[in-house]
């Protein structure tokens, strides 16, 4: 018995057809700052919801910095509390010895002078940064491959990173730094592009050097990308030096007679000068981040409550007696900062008996394949009552972890995959993007091959946005070699 029903298979070019009506249709109802605005809010919505759970201080590391913001509300500089226990308030803080810079600290302490200190307040503004950061990411991937898709996508990477994601919910200093660094990248692109027909005050590029300042005065980590950064600027003036050279002539009016004697020679303006921008480089990657980063410290030449570390005492003689004074203004400033180099160039991983100092410490040649992400907080509870494990009969155990996981697929395509291939266009191919986020990658990673203090692999947080603008650049160089095949 045969059936009279004809199955009608679609042809492929229905389907090319829908496809073609989907993306005009994306094209028109996301064009502008639609899809970027989208992309944002998404990434702000799973950043704040239940910002302030756990609502107490996470041990690592909020423990250290959300007092030190309070500190900054009530004094002006870095505090702690001697009692954990007692109510917070400004009178029960004391001063205290810090190893990094105040910005991301002050962008804590204004988000707790907003909300109060509680778990959200001390939390807000590393969410906001966090967010913004994905809006970043956008636009340097406008900037890079003129597409807001191959944008769009690197922006959704980022936002589902877990690094990024775990530190944008916690009061830490990373994500501030790789915020900064983020901007300083975008406005970098920026005076990229505009330079070759920009007259004035090279304002893009200004605002990178702000920028990079901004992401030292959060952490010292981020020293390292500003020599880079000064060469990759400089190269990049060479080669709009160099094109603007060979470009060739206007054509004569044949309807003019041409002028006895030598051509005159129309000299170049100083903008067009190697040296020039040479010099306006060095003033903007270095004495600029010098001065935003001594800025970042005003509170602290103000307050009289500042933490003055034994080393920064002076021993005078007075009427025969030796007595201790502490410095003051630049000397105690000075003194401060030897302090904190110190204190990172003698911390150890280990302690006298050879014993790892931390539990979730990690190698930096680790770090790729995931060995030993950071437990930032565990808890481990019986319900309905709330009692401690082990859990009575009728109870049910519930366990909650802030685990600083990478995401894995993230995570190993862009260092087995990505990363890779860019250092192989780079240096065959002569691939400009590759070596952009090659040379900007690399500072960010490599000194934590060489330092023996303790290493956490949440350090990775500020290079991760790298890896991902490296797997995008990878998935859109093998579709357009698909498409010439």
């Amino acid at each position: 018995m045969t059936s009279d029903v004809e199955i009608i298979h679609p042809e492929p070019a229905s389907f090319r057809r829908a496809g073609d009506a989907l993306v005009r249709f994306a094209n028109t109802a996301l064009a502008g700052w639609r899809l970027p605005a989208l992309i944002t809010l998404a990434a702000a919505l799973v950043r704040f919801v239940r910002l302030n759970h756990p609502p107490t201080i996470v041990p690592l590391d909020e423990t250290y910095y959300a007092p030190n913001s309070y500190g900054f509300l009530c004094h002006g500089v870095d505090m702690t509390f001697a009692d954990t226990t007692a109510p917070a308030t400004c009178d029960k803080l004391e001063p205290t010895f810090v190893v990094h810079p105040p910005v991301a600290k002050l962008l804590m302490a204004a988000a707790i002078r907003i909300f109060g200190y509680n778990a959200f307040g001390w939390r807000a503004a590393p969410a906001l940064v966090g967010s913004l950061s994905v809006l970043a990411m956008y636009l340097i991937g406008r900037r890079l491959w003129s597409s807001r898709w191959l944008a769009a996508g690197a922006a959704v990477l980022l936002g589902v990173e877990g690094l990024q994601f775990v530190q944008s919910r916690l009061a830490m200093l990373d994500i501030f730094q790789s915020f900064f660094m983020l901007l300083s990248i975008w406005l970098l692109l920026e005076d990229r592009a505009r330079a070759p027909s920009w007259t004035g005050l090279r304002w893009w590029r200004l605002g990178a050097g702000a920028a990079l300042g901004l992401a030292v005065a959060s952490k010292w980590a981020a020293a390292p990308l500003l020599p880079v950064v000064f060469g990759v600027g400089l190269a990049w003036e060479a080669v709009r030096i160099q094109q603007l050279r060979s470009r060739p002539a206007a054509p004569l009016d044949p309807t003019t007679e041409p002028e006895a004697g030598p051509e005159p020679v129309t000299p170049r303006p100083r903008r067009d000068r190697l040296w020039w921008q040479a010099a306006a480089l060095l003033l903007t990657f270095a004495v600029l981040p010098l001065i935003i980063y001594l800025a970042s410290y005003t509170s602290w030449f103000l307050s009289t409550k500042r933490y003055i570390p034994p080393r920064c005492n002076d021993v005078v003689t007075v009427d025969g007696e030796q007595r201790s004074i502490p410095k003051a203004g630049m000397s105690l400033w000075v003194c401060d900062q030897k302090e904190i180099f110190d204190y990172h160039r003698n911390l150890r991983s280990t302690d006298a008996d050879g014993k790892p100092i931390h539990p979730y410490m990690s190698k930096a040649w680790s770090w790729p394949w995931i060995s030993r992400p950071a437990a930032h907080y565990y808890t481990a509870t019986c319900v309905p009552d709330g009692g401690a494990q082990p859990c009575a009969d009728g109870q049910i155990a519930q366990n909650e972890e802030i685990l600083g996981l990478p995401n894995p697929v993230i995570w190993w395509t862009g260092f087995f995959i990505a990363l890779p291939l860019s250092i192989w266009w780079m240096i065959v191919a002569r691939d400009d993007v590759s070596a952009l986020l090659v040379v900007l990658f690399l500072p960010l990673v490599l000194p934590w091959f060489l330092t023996t203090r303790p290493l956490f692999m949440f350090y990775m947080t500020p290079a991760t946005p790298l890896l991902v603008l490296m797997i995008v650049h990878v998935m859109k160089v093998w579709n357009l070699r698909a498409t010439a095949v």
